[in-house]
Protein backbone atom coordinates (compact mmCIF):
# COMPACT_ATOMS: atom_id res chain seq x y z
CA UNK A 1 0.00 0.00 0.00
CA UNK A 2 1.58 3.64 -0.79
CA UNK A 3 1.91 5.53 1.87
CA UNK A 4 1.29 9.19 2.13
CA UNK A 5 3.54 11.98 2.48
CA UNK A 6 3.77 13.49 6.04
CA UNK A 7 3.47 17.43 6.91
CA UNK A 8 6.41 18.67 9.03
CA UNK A 9 3.89 21.40 10.04
CA UNK A 10 1.80 20.33 13.36
CA UNK A 11 -1.00 21.87 11.88
CA UNK A 12 -1.02 20.04 8.62
CA UNK A 13 -0.41 23.14 6.66
CA UNK A 14 2.60 24.09 4.52
CA UNK A 15 5.21 26.02 5.52
CA UNK A 16 4.89 29.10 3.67
CA UNK A 17 8.44 30.96 4.51
CA UNK A 18 11.29 31.40 3.20
CA UNK A 19 14.39 29.70 3.17
CA UNK A 20 16.71 32.23 4.45
CA UNK A 21 14.07 32.67 7.57
CA UNK A 22 13.32 29.23 7.99
CA UNK A 23 17.20 28.91 8.32
CA UNK A 24 17.61 31.62 10.60
CA UNK A 25 14.73 29.98 12.66
CA UNK A 26 16.67 26.35 12.63
CA UNK A 27 19.76 28.62 13.09
CA UNK A 28 18.61 29.74 16.29
CA UNK A 29 17.08 26.84 17.63
CA UNK A 30 20.40 24.62 17.52
CA UNK A 31 22.43 27.72 18.59
CA UNK A 32 21.39 28.50 21.92
CA UNK A 33 24.11 31.33 22.42
CA UNK A 34 22.80 33.49 19.47
CA UNK A 35 19.50 33.39 21.90
CA UNK A 36 20.83 34.77 24.44
CA UNK A 37 23.40 37.27 22.66
CA UNK A 38 20.10 38.27 21.23
CA UNK A 39 18.58 38.50 24.51
CA UNK A 40 20.97 40.77 25.96
CA UNK A 41 21.11 43.04 23.32
CA UNK A 42 17.92 43.79 23.79
CA UNK A 43 17.98 44.50 26.93
CA UNK A 44 21.23 46.95 26.50
CA UNK A 45 19.10 48.87 23.94
CA UNK A 46 16.45 49.32 26.53
CA UNK A 47 18.88 50.12 29.28
CA UNK A 48 20.45 52.63 26.97
CA UNK A 49 17.48 54.56 26.45
CA UNK A 50 16.41 54.97 30.01
CA UNK A 51 19.94 56.25 30.57
CA UNK A 52 19.83 58.77 28.31
CA UNK A 53 16.12 59.61 29.35
CA UNK A 54 17.23 60.14 32.85
CA UNK A 55 20.09 62.41 31.94
CA UNK A 56 17.76 64.42 30.03
CA UNK A 57 15.41 64.35 32.37
CA UNK A 58 18.30 66.36 35.43
CA UNK A 59 19.32 68.40 33.09
CA UNK A 60 16.39 69.90 32.29
CA UNK A 61 15.31 70.36 35.91
CA UNK A 62 19.24 71.77 36.38
CA UNK A 63 18.74 74.43 33.73
CA UNK A 64 15.42 75.97 35.11
CA UNK A 65 16.90 75.99 38.43
CA UNK A 66 17.97 80.30 39.45
CA UNK A 67 22.16 79.94 39.55
CA UNK A 68 23.09 80.62 43.50
CA UNK A 69 24.88 82.94 45.01
CA UNK A 70 28.05 81.94 46.48
CA UNK A 71 29.10 82.85 50.43
CA UNK A 72 32.73 83.25 51.32
CA UNK A 73 33.78 83.10 54.76
CA UNK A 74 35.72 86.42 55.63
CA UNK A 75 37.83 84.53 58.94
CA UNK A 76 41.26 83.11 58.24
CA UNK A 77 41.06 79.13 58.26
CA UNK A 78 43.29 77.24 60.59
CA UNK A 79 45.67 74.44 58.86
CA UNK A 80 46.60 70.95 59.74
CA UNK A 81 48.98 68.42 57.94
CA UNK A 82 47.78 66.25 55.21
CA UNK A 83 44.67 68.35 54.88
CA UNK A 84 45.74 71.49 52.98
CA UNK A 85 43.88 74.58 53.16
CA UNK A 86 42.15 75.46 49.84
CA UNK A 87 43.39 78.19 47.41
CA UNK A 88 41.33 80.73 45.97
CA UNK A 89 42.42 82.94 43.00
CA UNK A 90 41.49 86.02 44.93
CA UNK A 91 43.99 88.66 46.13
CA UNK A 92 43.98 88.83 50.28
CA UNK A 93 42.59 91.21 51.81
CA UNK A 94 44.65 93.81 54.40
CA UNK A 95 42.70 93.59 57.52
CA UNK A 96 43.11 96.83 59.67
CA UNK A 97 43.62 96.31 63.16
CA UNK A 98 40.05 97.57 64.29
CA UNK A 99 38.36 94.62 62.48
CA UNK A 100 40.54 91.47 63.04
CA UNK A 101 38.46 88.38 61.63
CA UNK A 102 38.48 86.77 65.04
CA UNK A 103 38.38 89.28 67.43
CA UNK A 104 34.51 90.41 68.47
CA UNK A 105 33.70 94.23 69.02
CA UNK A 106 35.24 95.18 72.45
CA UNK A 107 32.45 96.89 74.53
CA UNK A 108 33.00 100.53 75.60
CA UNK A 109 34.65 100.20 79.02
CA UNK A 110 32.56 100.46 82.30
CA UNK A 111 33.83 103.83 83.72
CA UNK A 112 33.13 105.39 80.36
CA UNK A 113 29.61 104.09 80.30
CA UNK A 114 29.05 105.46 83.80
CA UNK A 115 30.23 108.43 83.28
CA UNK A 116 28.34 109.08 80.17
CA UNK A 117 24.55 108.51 81.90
CA UNK A 118 25.94 110.53 84.37
CA UNK A 119 26.31 113.48 82.37
CA UNK A 120 23.27 112.87 80.30
CA UNK A 121 21.07 112.76 83.41
CA UNK A 122 22.67 115.53 85.33
CA UNK A 123 20.13 118.70 85.96
CA UNK A 124 21.24 122.14 86.51
CA UNK A 125 20.88 123.91 89.75
CA UNK A 126 18.41 126.28 90.16
CA UNK A 127 18.69 129.61 89.30
CA UNK A 128 17.99 132.45 91.72
CA UNK A 129 17.61 136.06 91.23
CA UNK A 130 20.11 137.21 93.95
CA UNK A 131 22.74 135.09 92.81
CA UNK A 132 23.01 132.62 89.80
CA UNK A 133 25.44 129.80 90.15
CA UNK A 134 27.31 128.80 87.08
CA UNK A 135 26.49 125.15 85.58
CA UNK A 136 28.63 122.58 86.00
CA UNK A 137 31.07 121.69 83.29
CA UNK A 138 30.84 117.91 82.73
CA UNK A 139 34.17 116.28 83.31
CA UNK A 140 35.86 114.28 79.93
CA UNK A 141 35.54 110.67 80.21
CA UNK A 142 38.57 108.38 79.58
CA UNK A 143 38.69 105.21 78.41
CA UNK A 144 41.49 103.02 80.31
CA UNK A 145 44.05 100.96 78.49
CA UNK A 146 43.45 97.08 78.17
CA UNK A 147 46.13 95.29 80.28
CA UNK A 148 49.49 94.77 78.22
CA UNK A 149 51.27 90.97 78.43
CA UNK A 150 54.79 91.25 79.49
CA UNK A 151 57.44 88.74 81.54
CA UNK A 152 55.51 86.87 83.37
CA UNK A 153 52.02 88.06 82.75
CA UNK A 154 52.66 85.96 78.99
CA UNK A 155 53.61 82.31 81.04
CA UNK A 156 50.49 82.91 83.05
CA UNK A 157 48.42 83.91 80.40
CA UNK A 158 49.82 80.83 78.49
CA UNK A 159 48.53 78.75 81.51
CA UNK A 160 45.08 79.94 81.47
CA UNK A 161 44.51 79.19 77.72
CA UNK A 162 45.83 75.70 78.66
CA UNK A 163 43.26 75.75 81.69
CA UNK A 164 40.70 77.08 79.25
CA UNK A 165 41.01 74.81 76.33
CA UNK A 166 40.95 71.26 78.70
CA UNK A 167 38.04 72.95 79.93
CA UNK A 168 35.93 72.74 76.63
CA UNK A 169 37.48 69.18 75.95
CA UNK A 170 36.32 67.97 79.38
CA UNK A 171 32.76 68.68 77.79
CA UNK A 172 33.10 66.75 75.06
CA UNK A 173 34.35 63.52 77.70
CA UNK A 174 38.13 64.17 75.79
CA UNK A 175 41.36 63.55 77.56
CA UNK A 176 43.12 67.12 78.64
CA UNK A 177 46.32 68.33 76.85
CA UNK A 178 49.71 68.65 77.98
CA UNK A 179 51.76 71.91 77.70
CA UNK A 180 54.24 70.74 75.02
CA UNK A 181 58.11 70.64 75.71
CA UNK A 182 61.00 73.17 75.27
CA UNK A 183 60.92 72.96 71.50
CA UNK A 184 57.47 72.93 70.54
CA UNK A 185 57.32 76.36 72.24
CA UNK A 186 60.48 77.88 70.54
CA UNK A 187 58.68 76.65 67.27
CA UNK A 188 54.70 78.42 68.62
CA UNK A 189 57.03 81.82 69.17
CA UNK A 190 58.77 81.46 65.75
CA UNK A 191 55.10 80.90 63.98
CA UNK A 192 53.44 83.84 66.42
CA UNK A 193 56.01 86.19 65.08
CA UNK A 194 56.27 85.03 61.50
CA UNK A 195 52.68 85.39 61.22
CA UNK A 196 53.01 89.49 61.75
CA UNK A 197 55.48 89.35 58.70
CA UNK A 198 53.05 87.27 56.57
CA UNK A 199 49.20 86.22 57.34
CA UNK A 200 48.49 82.98 56.26
CA UNK A 201 49.93 79.67 57.80
CA UNK A 202 52.96 79.90 55.72
CA UNK A 203 56.01 80.80 56.36
CA UNK A 204 57.42 83.99 54.85
CA UNK A 205 59.64 82.51 52.27
CA UNK A 206 56.09 80.80 51.18
CA UNK A 207 56.90 77.09 52.74
CA UNK A 208 54.50 75.12 55.14
CA UNK A 209 54.10 75.83 58.41
CA UNK A 210 55.03 72.40 59.42
CA UNK A 211 58.58 72.74 58.49
CA UNK A 212 58.90 75.04 61.52
CA UNK A 213 58.96 71.90 63.98
CA UNK A 214 61.35 70.09 62.24
CA UNK A 215 63.90 73.20 62.87
CA UNK A 216 63.19 73.73 66.37
CA UNK A 217 63.90 70.07 67.22
CA UNK A 218 60.50 68.46 67.10
CA UNK A 219 60.53 64.75 67.01
CA UNK A 220 58.16 64.58 63.85
CA UNK A 221 58.32 60.74 64.10
CA UNK A 222 57.11 60.19 67.46
CA UNK A 223 54.24 62.95 66.42
CA UNK A 224 53.45 62.62 63.17
CA UNK A 225 50.09 64.62 63.66
CA UNK A 226 49.99 68.65 64.30
CA UNK A 227 48.01 71.47 63.97
CA UNK A 228 48.07 75.17 63.96
CA UNK A 229 45.75 78.12 65.16
CA UNK A 230 46.84 81.48 64.56
CA UNK A 231 44.77 85.15 65.86
CA UNK A 232 46.20 88.91 65.91
CA UNK A 233 44.31 92.12 66.91
CA UNK A 234 43.53 93.30 70.83
CA UNK A 235 43.44 89.89 72.86
CA UNK A 236 45.37 90.78 76.20
CA UNK A 237 42.65 88.24 77.87
CA UNK A 238 43.37 84.69 77.66
CA UNK A 239 39.59 84.13 77.82
CA UNK A 240 38.63 86.39 74.64
CA UNK A 241 41.08 84.36 73.04
CA UNK A 242 39.70 80.89 73.58
CA UNK A 243 36.51 82.18 72.93
CA UNK A 244 37.22 83.62 69.84
CA UNK A 245 38.98 80.05 68.67
CA UNK A 246 35.72 78.52 69.97
CA UNK A 247 33.50 80.71 68.00
CA UNK A 248 35.32 79.62 64.79
CA UNK A 249 34.45 76.23 63.98
CA UNK A 250 38.04 75.44 62.18
CA UNK A 251 39.72 76.55 65.07
CA UNK A 252 37.24 74.60 67.31
CA UNK A 253 37.87 71.32 65.71
CA UNK A 254 41.92 72.00 66.48
CA UNK A 255 41.43 72.60 70.22
CA UNK A 256 38.45 69.64 70.68
CA UNK A 257 40.39 67.14 68.33
CA UNK A 258 40.78 63.56 70.21
CA UNK A 259 44.39 63.16 67.75
CA UNK A 260 46.00 65.75 69.66
CA UNK A 261 47.69 65.30 73.23
CA UNK A 262 50.38 68.46 73.63
CA UNK A 263 50.13 71.92 72.64
CA UNK A 264 52.22 75.50 73.29
CA UNK A 265 50.81 79.02 72.73
CA UNK A 266 53.09 81.25 71.25
CA UNK A 267 53.10 85.63 71.82
CA UNK A 268 53.89 88.27 69.84
CA UNK A 269 53.19 92.10 70.10
CA UNK A 270 54.31 94.10 66.89
CA UNK A 271 55.45 97.79 66.75
CA UNK A 272 51.90 98.63 66.04
CA UNK A 273 50.68 97.03 69.49
CA UNK A 274 48.84 94.14 68.00
CA UNK A 275 49.07 91.18 69.61
CA UNK A 276 49.67 87.37 67.49
CA UNK A 277 49.11 84.23 69.21
CA UNK A 278 49.82 80.86 67.62
CA UNK A 279 48.56 77.65 69.29
CA UNK A 280 50.58 74.92 68.08
CA UNK A 281 48.88 70.90 68.50
CA UNK A 282 51.09 68.04 68.59
CA UNK A 283 49.23 64.11 68.14
CA UNK A 284 50.35 60.68 67.69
Amino acid sequence: MRRGRSCACPFGKADTRSAPTVQLVKLMRKNRFLKIASIILLALVVLLGAGIYRLWSAYDRLAKQPPQERITIPYDEPDTIGVPAPETTTEPVTESPEASPTEPVMPEPLEATLAASVVQTTKPAAQTTAKPKPKPKPKPTTTAPPPTLAGEKITWARTQILMLCNVERKKENLAPLKYGENSLQKAADTRAKESSVLWKHARPDERKWDTVLLEKGVNVVKYPKAGENLAKGHFEEPERLVKAWMNSPDHRENILSAEFTEMTVGFYRSDDGLTYWSQMFLGR
